[in-house]
């Protein structure tokens, strides 16, 4: 098991990167959880339980092993990892609602709802909301009993013409997914387009560049933001309880215009997202 540091709080991580570059545990930046339980004080047990929970959605051939050697932790354990590991940058209050939240909308706070705390300029305070991953969204939709299935992936460039896979190096205009429920013939259809969501970056020098992640993975994320909508549709009786990705949108635009105003390397407002 292997966890990374990142802005002062433990995150799981696989022991390859995305690029295939086995980590290992330097006890700077990478740690096992033997080590990060020491480092912040938890038993190392709850330390195995936030990384099993973590990456729940992988599938028993994962983790069905280390389930089965990993002791249960009691309702007092988890809230304390909950609050003091997962969640420390929220205040009492935040954390409370963020919980409370999670159990009225369906939603684990282990892994897949992520809270951000947005400005309210007319109530001038900052209020929680609830960004949730695409695993539990389709969670949500599968819990229904009524999931049917989703179309495979269509992408298509300027000229309009769909293709059931992306081999050109240009990047995809648009991306579609359209999703099945029972009870009803019809297929509820998502479609993303580039401009809207792709992450652009503006270099010290000026230059306007496609981000790292969406270079790299651009059809993916496209899909995925494509199959997000779908799902919205299909179930907005389900889904319509949590925030759509403009949410998140919304807040890297926000922060675009403070990093503009500090002269700092930003995302470029408008056409962008995530």
């Amino acid at each position: 098991m292997m966890f990374e540091i990142v802005s002062g709080f433990p995150v799981p991580r696989l022991a390859y990167s995305a690029e295939g570059v086995e980590r290992s545990a330097d006890g700077k930046r990478f740690f096992t959880a033997e080590q990060i339980a020491y480092k912040f004080g938890c038993p190392i047990e709850a330390m195995e339980a936030v990384y099993l929970q973590f990456f729940a959605d992988l599938g028993p051939a994962d983790t069905a092993g280390q389930h089965r050697q990993t002791r249960q932790l009691s309702s007092e354990d988890e809230q304390r990892v909950l609050r003091n590991v997962r969640y420390g940058w929220l205040s009492d209050e935040h954390y409370e609602l963020f919980v409370s939240e999670c159990r009225r909308r369906g939603l684990s706070p282990w892994g897949g709802s992520l809270p951000i705390l947005k400005w309210n300029a007319d109530a001038k305070r900052r209020e929680l909301q609830i960004i949730v991953s695409i695993y539990q969204l389709r969670a949500l939709c599968y819990a229904t009993g009524q999931f049917a299935g989703e179309t495979d992936t269509l992408w298509a460039g300027p000229d309009g013409k769909w293709k059931d896979i992306w081999t050109s190096e240009d990047y995809p205009a648009w991306a579609k997914v359209g999703v099945r429920r029972e009870g009803t013939r019809e297929i509820f259809w998502g479609k993303a387009r580039w401009d809207s969501y792709c992450q652009y970056i503006v270099k010290a020098s000026g230059k306007i560049v496609v981000g790292d992640f969406w270079h790299k993975m651009g059809p993916e994320l496209l899909a995925i933001r494509a199959e997000t909508i779908a799902l919205r549709k299909a179930f907005a009786d389900v889904c319509g309880l949590v925030e759509a990705p403009s949410a998140r949108r919304k807040a890297h635009r926000q922060k675009s215009e403070s990093a503009k105003e500090n002269g700092q390397h930003r995302l470029l407002p408008g056409t962008t997202g995530v």
